[in-house]
């Protein structure tokens, strides 16, 4: 029973380490060198300064730690801080400084800026002449004044390419006033047709095109006949009357001039108070009876004395139309044997095309009939409004030697009548 007991004992892990392993230090042979801390203490002895691997990728020029030009390790004790919070603005000067070195701590005199010559007034200029890439440069000589409207043909092109300065564009000098009284306008003026004289057809360079070649040009007067008639420029979205068929090719409407030149245009009103426009084509009948050519008629000119009968438009399409800024915008027209006119606009407005779910037929008319009537006596009072500012412009006439003469009322009547 007593062996079984033994043999059933747990060990306890531990209890005869101290018997079998033994430990202890090996002291050097004697004699032998005390270890002794160095001193002083060496720089770097709490941090190290490395060259990072990038060091030697960069063009730059690096350069490692300054020891004698840091930071002083205690600078409330050195007083140098305490002096720049008490007098920051003064600077303190060393005494050995060498005289070769003073010009360093002297102020450095600002760059010497290039004269620039004669500045142009962009903010002046109307915003068609941005649009044409024309390079405006300035000429000392000719310094302020106006210069003549101009549109330039090109033989290649079938556009106009407009070269215009209005009377606002000026020449600013900082060194000159200029004379707005009516004398130095006339005296600016008289000095613009200079450059006018100057520029003929072998002079003139298309701005981006150089192989074309300017064919004639035509001087632009404001257009002082319609400058009453309200106008307004519209953009379409696509050609209003060419029709792409079913194989891809557009179809030719042999009724196409005559539609576009006569097309109208009726402000309409959806079912959920969204305003549009409906375009409506002069009918078969209408066009017949007008005897309306592509080009007639485009800006109101007066027509036959017929018998007033009203004019038929069966619609076509509906658009959507938002306004455009219309600042500084004038519409331009070309009258064969007569010359080119320009006169501002009222609004620009951009037309997208109705498609889809979005076409409303609601209480829309497919026909409408259109006829003349009198005018109302508040537009009588607004073109007669207009009349007399552009009557009291014609009512001076300017001499040969730039002086202004008042003409009598009875001559300008009379004058208007014949």
């Amino acid at each position: 029973m007593s062996r079984d007991n033994k043999q059933q004992e747990k060990k306890v892990p531990g209890n005869d380490w101290a018997y079998k392993y033994k430990f202890k230090n090996d002291l050097p042979d004697i004699p032998f060198d005390p270890k002794l801390l160095e001193y002083p203490f060496p720089v770097d002895r709490i941090y190290r300064y490395q060259h990072d691997p990038l060091i030697t990728q960069t063009t730059l020029a690096i350069s490692g730690r300054d020891l004698e030009l840091g930071v002083p390790v205690a600078p409330f004790k050195s007083g140098w801080l305490r002096r720049a919070l008490q007098q920051p603005d003064v600077y303190d000067v060393p005494k050995e400084l060498d005289e070769a070195d003073r010009f360093l701590l002297e102020d450095e005199a600002p760059p010497p800026t290039k004269k620039q010559g004669p500045k142009i007034d962009y903010k002046n200029l109307p915003s068609f002449t941005m649009k044409t890439g024309v390079e405006f440069q300035a000429d000392k000589k000719k310094k302020t004044g106006t210069i003549k409207f101009v549109i330039v043909s090109w033989s290649q092109l079938s556009f106009l390419m407009l070269t215009i300065i209005s009377p606002r564009f000026r020449y600013v000098e900082e060194e000159e006033e200029e004379d707005d009284s009516q004398e130095g306008q006339l005296r600016a003026i008289e000095k613009s047709f200079e450059h006018a004289r100057d520029t003929t057809l072998s002079n003139l360079r298309h701005p981006k095109k150089s192989t074309l070649k300017a064919l004639e040009i035509v001087p632009v007067f404001p257009n002082f006949d319609l400058w009453t008639n309200p106008y307004a420029l519209v953009n379409y979205d696509g050609d209003i009357v060419q029709e792409k068929s079913n194989a891809g090719i557009e179809e030719k409407d042999p009724r196409a001039d005559t539609n576009r030149s006569g097309a109208v245009l009726k402000s309409m009103e959806s079912a959920h108070n969204t305003p549009y426009v409906a375009l409506y084509f002069p009918t078969d009948e209408t066009t017949e009876r007008k005897g309306k050519g592509p080009s007639d008629d485009l800006f109101g000119e007066e027509e036959s004395d017929e018998e007033e009968q009203l004019d038929e438009y069966t619609w076509v399409r509906d658009y959507e139309w938002t306004q455009m800024d219309d600042d500084g915008k004038v519409i331009f027209e070309v009258q064969e044997g007569k010359g080119a006119y320009w006169r501002p606009f009222e609004g620009q407005y951009r037309l997208k095309r109705k498609r889809g779910k979005v076409i409303d037929d609601t209480g829309k008319p497919v026909r409408i009939k259109i006829g003349k009537r009198e005018e109302t006596h508040e537009e009588l009072e607004n073109r007669k409004e207009m009349e007399r500012a552009l009557q009291s412009v014609e009512e001076q006439d300017v001499d040969a030697e730039g002086e202004l003469e008042d003409t009598p009322m009875e001559e300008v009547e009379d004058r208007e009548d014949s």
